[in-house]
C-alpha cells in the first residue's frame, strides 16, 4: 500500500471487475423485480373459484369450452374467461295487461320461482348468452302467454276468489310450453289482480 492508494495485483478483482459484477448483480436484481411484477399477477389470475349455488362457464378466446362445479379452479390466464351462473332458485314477477271472461282490462302480477338445472348450464349458455337472455326469451314471454290465457278462462269475481284454480290452470299451461327447456319450475303464484274502479 502507498499513502492512500490502493494497488491491484494482476488476478484479483480489481475495482472494475468489482463494478462489472455489482452491475451484473443489479441488472439481475431489477430484471427478477419486473418478471415478479408480471410473473405474480398472472400467477394469481389462474385461480378462480366457483360459489356454492352456481356453475362456471369457461370461455377460450370467447368460445365456451367447459362447465366447471362449485370449487377452486385454475385457467389458462390472458386466453381463458369465467362466466359465473347462478343455478339457486330465481324469482321472475311478470306485471301485465289482462282480460278476464267478461272482457273487463285489468292488470295482473304473477310470478315463477325456477332454477336452472345444473348439467345444462353450459348448452343454455351456448343457446342463449345468458341467463337474462334465456328469461327474456324464453320464460317471460311464455308466462305472459299462458296468463293471460288462464285469467281470461274466468270472471272477475272468480279471479279474485278461486286464485288457487286459476294459479293451476296458469301451472299446467306453462309447465307444458317450457318441457324440453333446462328449467326446473319450482312454482307459481298468481300474486295480485287489479280490476278496474
Amino acid at each position: 500500500m502507498l499513502g492512500k492508494f490502493v494497488i491491484y495485483k494482476e488476478g484479483k478483482d480489481s475495482y472494475g471487475d468489482i463494478v462489472q459484477k455489482f452491475a451484473g448483480f443489479t441488472k439481475l436484481f431489477y430484471m427478477s423485480m419486473v418478471s415478479l411484477f408480471i410473473v405474480f399477477p398472472l400467477l394469481l389470475s389462474a385461480i378462480y373459484t366457483v360459489q356454492e349455488g352456481h356453475q362456471g362457464i369457461v370461455k377460450r378466446f370467447g368460445k365456451a369450452i367447459e362447465q366447471v362445479s362449485p370449487g377452486i379452479h385454475f385457467k389458462i390466464p390472458i386466453a381463458e374467461s369465467i362466466v359465473i351462473v347462478e343455478t339457486r332458485t330465481k324469482k321472475n314477477v311478470e306485471e301485465m295487461s289482462v282480460a278476464t271472461k267478461e272482457q273487463m282490462r285489468s292488470i295482473a302480477v304473477v310470478s315463477v320461482n325456477y332454477s336452472i338445472e345444473s348439467s345444462q348450464v353450459l348448452s343454455l349458455y351456448k343457446q342463449y348468452g345468458s341467463l337474462a337472455q334465456f328469461e327474456s326469451r324464453v320464460l317471460d314471454p311464455r308466462l305472459r302467454e299462458v296468463s293471460k290465457a288462464g285469467i281470461s278462462k274466468f270472471t272477475a269475481e272468480e279471479n279474485i276468489n278461486n286464485r288457487q284454480e286459476v294459479t293451476a290452470v296458469i301451472k299446467a299451461a306453462f309447465l307444458e310450453k317450457v318441457a324440453g327447456f333446462p328449467v326446473v319450475i319450482e312454482s307459481i303464484q298468481y300474486e295480485d289482480i287489479k280490476l278496474p274502479a
